[in-house]
């Protein structure tokens, strides 16, 4: 038996009459609607939040992107401008000479350094601490305060090379990972790992198989 006809049951049990047993249905009944609509307003709200949490990750990701783009572009400048300083004015026409040889080597000497090194910074910490905080915040949307806290915690276990850690990050932010942090600490981890030396007989069975 459903609450409505319990009440008109007691209702008719004490000798209400017929128009309060009327107007007591529609009270029941205006609050059950009263219910349902503010179920449908929690209901609205609630996935007003989460669109609105939604664009705005969406967001933090362009800008994350946008940063790394920018970045890219800036380094492919540089590289390019040490490249155009370093090139001979006049090429050589020996071009196989010992000293063009030298030459090339000489100009691709530097521009490997640099891509290799593109992150040396003069203050690799402060960058760290700003533009990676800025970049973890992105991927994981956690608050500065924790993310500050799993910086220092990473830099202890890096022993304190922030360069390493940044560029962990970036990669994390150019890969999109969905997880950030598991994955930062387990590419920290497998860096950190020291490779294991070739044994002399290894490296004689590698250079009897070369020369084979």
């Amino acid at each position: 038996m459903t609450m409505l006809a319990e009440l008109v049951k007691a209702l008719a049990a004490t000798g209400a009459t017929v128009e309060q047993i009327a107007a007591a249905v529609e009270a029941v009944e205006r609050q059950q609607i009263e219910q349902d609509e503010a179920r449908k307003a929690a209901k609205r709200a609630g996935n007003a939040e989460r669109q609105r949490r939604f664009k705005e990750r969406k967001k933090q990701e362009q800008v994350t992107n946008s940063n790394a783009d920018n970045a890219l572009s800036d380094v492919t400048s540089v590289v390019d401008s040490l490249s155009d300083k370093e090139r001979s004015p006049t090429p050589s026409k020996e071009i196989n000479s010992p000293s063009s040889e030298t030459n090339v080597s000489g100009v691709a000497a530097p521009i490997s350094n640099l891509a290799e090194n593109v992150i040396v910074l003069a203050d690799p910490r402060g960058e760290l601490f700003s533009r990676g905080l800025k970049l973890l915040a992105g991927l994981t949307g956690k608050p500065d305060g924790k993310l500050r806290g799993l910086l220092g915690k990473w830099l202890k276990d890096a022993n304190d090379d922030a360069v390493r850690v940044l560029r962990v990050i970036e990669d994390a932010g150019r890969n999109r990972v969905a997880d950030a942090v598991p994955w930062i600490e387990a590419a920290l981890k497998q860096q950190a790992q020291p490779k294991r030396q070739e044994t002399h007989s290894e490296r004689a069975r590698r250079l009897n198989a070369t020369w084979i």
